[in-house]
């Protein structure tokens, strides 16, 4: 028999058992051994192919295309080659009298089953699902056959016993089959690098420590509050040089450096804003975060800050007041607050220049507003501008309300409560 013997390291075996149990090579055309460390081997293992079937712990298939399997081996389990859909061809010498149930069942690419020594029974499911069969040579030994031996639910004319080689004389050449699926070694992974030892920030990351909670999310241009999808983002800068990342559920620890006034989270640049807010920005979005206990921006009273079309005074009788969702307009459609999902949508006003905002039941904390006059489709209108982590968001003063214009997916209409 053709033979190319394989590295025996690149094998798992058992020796009590005097079992194959797995390789973990690279080679796509398989020899199997016949010994490893002088233990002579007789079984396969029904793991043996797994990589081919599942991948390894690098996340990747190994595309085995042939197999030969040496005349030491007795004793191959059911399924063994189960779903290993790259395979091709199978050259066996081994004298295995009994084919098990489903041995080459998903096997989708398989061509050519040579079995050079002949094989007696054939149980259901060998070769099941194995749509691009063309040679199957079984030797004149064949006795017994189970009718869902070549079940193929994949081609509408399923291979049969009739297209099977039986006459030893018609022994296909082995060495030719081989050689028209020879393949090189697929690549070695690169293993993943080995993350960099965490070491104590000096006075430059001092700007950094402690604990910040993500806000406001930017990516491709639009800008979304992570409250309203019920996104959680906790980010604590430690002087140890670690920092953990907290979902809502589950903690994630990392290191942190500072080079340049910038704080790079293995490898994610996270820059402090002249407003007080960190940045982090990694593939395109932008993360805002706001340091634990402190709005986006500081809030100062609407009378210092608002526009010069009015005063304080001519909001008086709006501030400190419960608007609650009426109605909104939505795609065309205008649906009540409870056909929203009954959750609450409020806004409240404060004196000082901060505003409530209720989404969907979740609390959009650290807004401010000013007063202003805003052009509209019918002239100009009073409204509050809430800044929205940098977005403007107008709500235009109605005789019932209010009216908010949410980044245009929904007009809201508010009343007090």
């Amino acid at each position: 028999m053709p033979y190319a013997a394989l590295p025996g390291d690149d094998f798992w075996y058992d020796e009590e058992y005097a079992r194959l149990d797995a390789y973990q090579g690279y080679e796509l055309n398989l020899y199997l051994p016949r010994e490893i460390d002088d233990v002579q081997l007789t079984m396969i293992g029904g793991n043996m192919m797994s990589r081919a079937c599942w991948g390894d712990n690098f996340d990747v298939e190994l595309p085995v295309v042939s197999l030969v399997i040496p005349e030491t081996y007795t004793d191959i389990p059911m399924y063994a080659f189960q779903n290993c859909d790259t395979l091709e061809t199978v050259i066996c010498y081994a004298p295995i009298e009994n084919l098990p149930e489903g041995l080459f069942s998903g096997c989708t690419s398989l061509r050519e089953v040579v079995f050079v020594n002949g094989v007696r029974n054939i149980d259901r499911y060998v070769f099941d699902s194995c749509a691009s069969l063309e040679t199957v040579y079984l030797g004149g030994y064949v006795e017994n056959v189970s009718e869902y031996a070549f079940m193929n639910m994949d081609q509408t004319e399923a291979f049969s016993l009739e297209k099977c080689i039986t006459d030893a004389s018609l022994l296909p050449d082995v060495d030719a089959l081989l050689a028209a699926v020879r393949s090189e070694p697929m690549p070695t992974p690169e293993p993943t690098a080995t993350p960099a030892p965490a070491v104590p920030v000096g006075p430059e990351g001092e700007p950094y420590l402690g604990v910040w909670n993500g806000q406001t999310m930017e990516m491709e241009g639009s800008t979304f509050s992570l409250a309203d999808f019920g996104i959680v983002m906790q980010l604590t800068f430690n002087e140890d040089g670690t920092v953990t990342l907290f979902d809502g559920e589950e903690e994630d620890t990392g290191a942190w450096t500072v080079s340049g006034g910038v704080a790079l989270i293995d490898g994610t640049q996270a820059v402090l804003q002249a407003d007080g807010t960190l940045c982090m920005e990694e593939d395109g979005a932008k993360i805002i975060f706001t340091r634990d206990g402190e709005a986006s921006a500081p809030a100062a009273p609407a009378g210092t800050e608002h526009s010069a079309a009015g005063n304080a005074d001519d909001f008086s009788d709006r501030l400190e007041v419960k608007y609650v969702l009426d109605t909104a307009d939505v795609q065309g459609y205008t649906m009540s607050a409870s056909m929203l999902g009954g959750a609450e949508y409020s806004l409240i006003f404060h004196e000082n220049g901060t505003a409530d905002f209720v989404l969907s039941g979740a609390v959009v904390s650290g807004l401010s507003w000013t007063q202003q006059r805003i052009a509209t489709e019918d002239g100009e209108a009073d409204a509050f501008v809430i800044d929205y982590y940098g977005t403007p968001l107008n709500v235009i003063l109605t005789e019932a309300g209010c009216d908010l214009n949410y980044f245009d997916s929904m007009l809201m209409h508010f009343v007090a409560e």
